[in-house]
């Protein structure tokens, strides 16, 4: 659990939890892991990562499989990384021939799943000195850890009992759901949403094993106050209606049901066509400069732009000196965005993921922006991060 005093934010690291195995298999049903690394020196790796993939349910793609007949081995293998969801990257003692690229095939199998923005997973073999591996490896080595966390296996049933757990975790992170409750910020294990006479009502499930947090439901005012709800892109006010708690062997379990007093309206300047400096602007593409420039805090928005005062202050240098780990920081920082863009009614929603790219967050945004008397706009962007 962090506390940011100068902003009163609450952010709770998820809990680790090992999925049913009901559950982890929907996760990894349909998905393909691609598996990289030198072939002849690592069969046993290569072996026990396929049989951890396969027990989570997931589909393992690696050059064994691949089995190319029309076309160059190469492009075989990119081939492969292009069908996957996940990338897990191998390294041992050998880089590999070099290529006409200037890489070894592993390298450039690497090359494309970051192209892809694909989950990139690392592991080096320990107990290996320098000295041991090849010049170019060492270097590529030095390079990945710049842009990843690498892990550090024993031997092939230390790595697949690794991999296993990695997956664990992805899919946890995936399949529970992040919220924002006024000061609050944390994963759900479910969010259900159902009408009644006319109002709607929002149920969440939740456990945290943290002090703070489950203080700070208790504290929540049932009479008089109104709290800000992010949750799937948008804002909503909601009032407490009613809590559930009790305590279990994995923490403090909650069952908060809350109903939506107000949705965030319009702002006036997304409803209509504008004219500045000679130029003409639809709603959307003027809610899109102003969603651009809050998120990357660029300063390109067009000179004598009309509107620029009204770029919403997003306030993400409130996750700034928090030692949070990069899921929950891209999470946190998922919420806030969403919060500050439905809040000043520049869109109606703002589905965000934000993931690293090199040394940048990347948010990837689906703006579904307001038309007057027409359904909504999906635009979608793509910027850097500034907090």
């Amino acid at each position: 659990m962090l506390r940011d005093n100068n902003y009163n934010l609450i952010i709770s690291e998820p809990p680790s939890r090992i999925l049913s195995t009901e559950i982890l298999h929907k996760w990894a049903a349909g998905k393909s892991i691609f598996i990289s690394s030198t072939i002849n020196d690592m069969r046993d790796e290569r072996k026990a990562i396929c049989e951890a993939v396969q027990k989570v349910g997931a589909n393992p793609v690696m050059w064994e499989t691949i089995a190319p007949v029309d076309e160059e081995p190469n492009q075989a293998y990119l081939k492969g990384v292009r069908s996957s969801n996940i990338y897990l990257l191998i390294l041992k003692t050998r880089y590999g021939i070099k290529l006409q690229s200037g890489y070894s095939p592993t390298n450039e199998e690497y090359e494309e799943a970051r192209r892809l923005d694909l989950p990139v997973r690392v592991w080096i073999k320990a107990g290996i000195d320098a000295k041991e591996r090849e010049g170019h490896l060492n270097r590529w080595i030095i390079e990945l850890q710049n842009f990843h966390s690498t892990g550090e296996y024993v031997n092939e049933n230390d790595l697949g009992q690794q991999v296993e757990r990695v997956l664990n975790q992805m899919a946890v992170e995936e399949v529970r759901q992040w919220i924002k409750l006024g000061q609050a910020v944390f994963p759900t294990d479910s969010i259900r949403e159902i009408m009644n006479r006319g109002k709607k009502k929002i149920t969440i499930n939740a456990t945290t094993d943290n002090r703070n947090t489950q203080r700070y439901f208790e504290s929540l005012d049932f009479d008089y106050r109104s709290y800000p709800l992010t949750y799937k892109g948008r804002t909503v006010q909601v009032k407490p209606m009613n809590l559930d708690a009790s305590t279990t062997q994995e923490g403090y379990h909650i069952l908060l049901t809350m109903e939506v007093e107000q949705e965030y309206q319009a702002n006036s300047i997304v409803q209509m066509n504008l004219s500045t400096n000679g130029k003409s602007y639809t709603g959307d593409q003027v809610a899109q400069h102003l969603v651009e420039e809050a998120i990357s805090r660029s300063g390109r928005l067009e000179k004598g732009f009309l509107f620029a005062s009204s770029v919403p202050e997003l306030m993400l240098d409130r996750i700034n000196d928090l030692n949070l780990s990069e899921t929950t920081k891209c999470k946190v920082l998922e919420l806030l965005i969403a919060e500050g863009l439905t809040q000043s009614g520049l869109v109606r929603t703002a589905n965000t993921q934000v993931s690293r790219r090199g040394s940048d967050l990347i948010a990837k945004v689906e703006l579904e922006c307001w038309r007057q008397w027409q359904d909504p706009l999906i635009r979608c962007i793509e910027i850097p991060v500034k907090y």
